[in-house]
């Protein structure tokens, strides 16, 4: 079984929009993905390697919720419950909290379809050769920790 830790590298950008770039990296005979920074990007990498895991189905599952909003088959926001984290979707967001570090993460529909689909490209390789190079990829997303609470909270609440 190939276990693995984030590693994220955070930057902001100029726009209201922030970035950041989770790294693969192998060590002690598998291949981790793990955090450096307590950010937003923090958050997803987390929500990634502790909710999502190995499951190409879970991604296929929230795949299709960001498809039903955008069909206009579903209006409701959708809430879950993971092994530590909260996921909240809406017809515009996607908003993920962990319930522990109270680390948090807002992303439009794109930034966060987009990330799913770069790891889904890990998913679906031989993670466990190390010979694979497994490329990072870069998350955007608007925003984390306290101003993501704020937005969020806003949203949620009108």
């Amino acid at each position: 079984m190939v276990k693995f830790r984030l590693l994220t590298l955070f930057t902001k950008v100029e726009s209201r929009n922030m970035e950041g770039k989770i790294n693969f990296y192998w060590q002690d005979n598998m291949y981790h993905v793990g955090v450096e920074e307590p950010t937003g990007l923090q958050e997803l990498a987390s929500w990634l390697a502790s909710d999502i895991q190995y499951s190409i189905e879970s991604i296929y599952k929230i795949e299709k919720i960001l498809d039903d909003f955008s069909n206009g088959k579903r209006n409701d926001a959708f809430e879950g419950y993971g092994n530590i984290h909260f996921i909240w979707i809406n017809n515009n967001y996607v908003y993920i909290e962990n319930d522990y570090t109270e680390t948090k993460i807002l992303l439009n529909h794109t930034q966060f379809l987009n990330a799913l689909k770069q790891y889904k490209v890990f998913l679906l390789s031989d993670y466990g050769n190390q010979e694979l190079n497994i490329h990072p990829f870069i998350v955007e997303y608007e925003a984390d920790n306290e101003r993501a609470e704020e937005i969020f909270n806003n949203i949620y609440n009108s």
